[in-house]
């Protein structure tokens, strides 16, 4: 098995069940001379022990007689439990419309005629686990995206608007800080949240990034749908189609309003100092530097503490970004390599069943034609059994008319016997 490592890695590392009424002996040798991990069922209970190891199952063979037999009852459990995904490949000798027909309602990815090839068996199969492991690594990239999204939906306030700056998405936790429903929000722009504080430079400067094609970032006050302020910390990005074009921005940002308010307390409240050493004549210049002086630097430790809080954050997320962007970038490439094997598979797989369709209908029309001729000979059987009772009836007749015509010679002969007697007596004369 080491020299067919290279063709069959992935029935190497496969679990696989052969579901047989009369197990194929030759069937499990190939089987069991490219995988170690195969299990063998053919009997009444065989779904039940399916039933304990089906999440390792990689692929489902069964090898089916006739349209009765087990296996494809089998087959028809597994797709009634709604399990559409299992890969199944079924093997058959028999040549019968009604079993191609359960079959294709079965949603089976191969078939396969026997006697075949131990070569051309052995690549359907590689190319069925290799389809089912595409599709699973497809589906792993797609679940840890929409794991990705949903980290940043909970932490940030995402939107996505079109070149003209109208709304097409918003996340939970941008509504719930707007205070909109994505219904007010969806089809409209931004507007309906500028503060009145907020200088139109910064969204004139905004759009001349936007425009370029490049990356906007930059603090903004906004207002909620009750018009109170809150700010946020934002990162708008154009977003380009496959063929390179803007079509439409993405925004994410995180609240800041905590950090905000700090510095306009700080402000507020040396504005307050001030007035109060205007106002007041009670303590001494010096104290109410002092007072003032001891005031500020607490203030400033504190909007230190606070701003290297946020430039810590601001670091960690943009280094979050950073491997997000690699690892998106990672997964766009993995995911359209997938794509095109995916393609190239399914060329492969509609070519080949157009042959199969077309060997399937040769075998249809021959079977067809030999039906049409074993008809034609029973007529003439059956017309010359009639024409050879009706010439053993006339033998049977001839054979009467010829013991009678026996009987009515030997007859004969008696009276010629009698006559010539008769001669002979005239002959002699009358005795003395």
């Amino acid at each position: 098995m080491n020299d067919r490592n290279q063709e069959t890695n992935y029935l190497t590392h496969s679990n696989i069940v052969y579901v047989s009424s009369n197990s194929d002996e030759n069937t499990t040798k190939i089987l069991q001379s490219y995988t170690n991990n195969l299990t063998l069922l053919n009997q009444e209970n065989s779904f039940e022990a399916y039933e304990k190891i089906k999440k390792t199952v990689h692929l489902v063979i069964a090898d089916i007689s006739n349209v009765n037999d087990a296996s494809l009852s089998f087959i028809k459990k597994i797709r009634s439990s709604n399990d559409w995904e299992k890969p199944i490949l079924i093997l058959s000798d028999l040549q019968d419309n009604s079993l191609l027909t359960e079959i294709i309602k079965l949603k089976i990815d191969n078939f396969i005629f026997k006697p075949f090839q131990e070569g051309t068996f052995i690549k359907i199969i590689e190319e069925i686990l290799s389809k089912a492991e595409k599709n699973r690594i497809i589906e792993q990239q797609k679940e840890h995206l929409e794991q990705f999204k949903t980290v940043l939906d909970k932490l940030n306030l995402v939107s996505e608007t079109n070149l003209k700056g109208e709304i097409l998405y918003v996340n939970q936790r941008f509504c719930e800080i707007s205070g909109f429903t994505k219904e007010e929000l969806i089809g409209h722009t931004h507007k309906c949240l500028r503060h009145p504080d907020t200088s139109s430079e910064i969204y004139k400067k905004m759009w001349e990034n936007l425009e370029s094609g490049k990356m906007w970032q930059g603090k903004l006050k906004n207002k909620n749908k009750a018009n109170e302020p809150y700010y946020v910390k934002l990162i708008i990005l154009p977003i380009k189609n496959a063929q390179g074009e803007v079509h439409k921005y993405m925004s994410s940002g995180f609240l800041i309003s905590d950090i905000e308010e700090e510095k306009q307390k700080l402000k507020k409240f040396i504005v307050n100092q001030k007035l109060d050493q205007m106002n007041t004549r009670k303590l001494t210049q010096e104290e109410i530097n002092n007072k003032a002086r001891d005031l500020v630097l607490k203030a400033k430790q504190d909007a230190v503490e606070k701003e290297e809080k946020l430039v810590r954050y601001l670091r960690d997320m943009d280094e979050e970004l950073k491997r997000l962007r690699i690892r998106r970038e990672q997964d766009k490439k993995q995911i359209a390599f997938l794509e095109k094997e995916y393609k190239t598979y399914m060329e492969n797989t509609d070519s080949e069943k157009k042959i199969f369709q077309e060997r399937l209908e040769k075998v249809l029309i021959a079977g067809r034609k030999s039906y049409e001729k074993s008809v034609l000979y029973k007529k003439k059987y059956d017309a010359l059994a009639i024409k050879i009772k009706r010439s053993q009836d006339g033998i049977k007749t001839l054979q009467g008319y010829v013991d009678e015509y026996r009987a009515k010679i030997d007859d004969l002969q008696d009276v010629i016997k009698v006559h010539e007697r008769t001669i002979e007596e005239l002959k002699q004369g009358p005795s003395s």
